[in-house]
């Protein structure tokens, strides 16, 4: 029986497609009620829609209110939301249990990457949103996976998180106000210019986890150190809340002093591993790869290895061979 409705509903859907085109069918009302759908058990109806494009439930549910209904379900949306994560060279992830999205936002959530996928795809990629955001003496940023979540670091050590996806503002006028997440835990050690941010997702995690690694910048002669030693600061978020009540909670795990002779080039964190990249003052040395131990770091004793590379990109490779190795 379903693969009857199957073939039915396919035609159909040939007709509705036909109308946007100049099709003998077009214009037609078309008789979506000549098989009695409405005796139809629901789980067959339902078996039968989760062999449709999204764009086709998008379509169909325009016909009449039982398609609608039928087209809302959640298991045909959870059915495209696997179809659609498992399909993705780079993972996609809700950001909290499946068991806390409505229908109404699993649903949200996958059409308005699906629509951009599509888009991109085309080649018709524009700018549907804006937000202008309150924020001063901004160095970095860096969007967390998903792109619900904007952190930018300050000149003065501090970390603030934007919610892209607030409610609050549906106004592409209305400026997005940030909550401050990181403040200096030390006026005279935390204070200096955030310059770049190494983010580690946990992808094991039920909700959304990340690390955060700030580093100030650095060009530093060995001979000659600095008053104000750069401080690495790791700091780990978990989200909490859902949906409109969504936050951010910052813990610090670790922070330790310490340079190198040279131009910091990036920086990288995977696990337990933090690196940065080295250009050294000497341009008779090599470029190189610090890689530190951070949960057994102090500013007085690191637990590091040093990697020299032909190339500054090959420091992209560095922890993940290491990490495996």
């Amino acid at each position: 029986m379903a693969a009857f409705y199957l073939n039915w509903f396919l035609s159909t859907l040939q007709q509705l497609n036909s109308r946007t085109n100049n099709h003998p069918y077009a214009g037609r009302s078309l008789k979506l009620t000549s098989h009695k759908l409405e005796n139809l058990p629901l789980e067959i109806a339902v078996e039968v829609f989760q062999h449709l494009d999204w764009r086709d439930l998008l379509r169909i549910r325009t016909t009449c209110r039982l398609f609608d209904s039928i087209s809302r379900s959640r298991p045909i949306w959870m059915n495209l939301l696997r179809q659609y994560t498992t399909s993705r060279l780079q993972p996609t992830r809700l950001e909290a249990p499946l068991s806390l999205y409505s229908d109404y936002e699993l649903e949200d959530w996958l059409l308005v990457r699906l629509g951009a996928d599509l888009a991109w795809q085309r080649g018709t990629i524009r700018c549907t949103r804006k937000r202008n955001l309150l924020a001063t003496k901004q160095t970095t940023a860096r969007l967390i996976e998903g792109g619900r979540w904007l952190l930018l670091g300050s000149s003065k050590g501090t970390v603030t998180a934007y919610d892209l996806e607030s409610n609050h503002y549906l106004s592409d006028v209305t400026a997005v106000e940030g909550s401050a997440l990181i403040a200096p835990l030390s006026e005279s050690l935390d204070s200096q210019l955030i310059h770049t941010m190494a983010l580690d997702v946990d992808t094991g995690a039920a909700t959304l986890t990340f690390t955060l690694a700030l580093t100030p910048q650095m060009y530093l002669d060995y001979y000659d150190p600095p008053e104000d030693i750069p401080r690495v600061r790791i700091w780990k978020f978990t989200l909490a809340g859902h949906s409109t009540d969504a936050r951010l909670v910052p813990q610090h795990l670790m922070s330790f002093s310490s340079y190198e002779s040279g131009v910091m080039l990036s920086t990288s964190l995977y696990g337990d591993l933090f690196a940065w990249s080295i250009r050294p003052n000497d341009n008779g040395l090599k470029p190189y790869v610090a890689i530190y131990a951070w949960n057994e770091c102090t500013s007085a004793l690191h637990m590091k290895s040093v990697i020299f590379v032909e190339e500054e990109a090959a420091s992209l490779y560095i922890i993940y061979e290491l990490y495996l190795h």
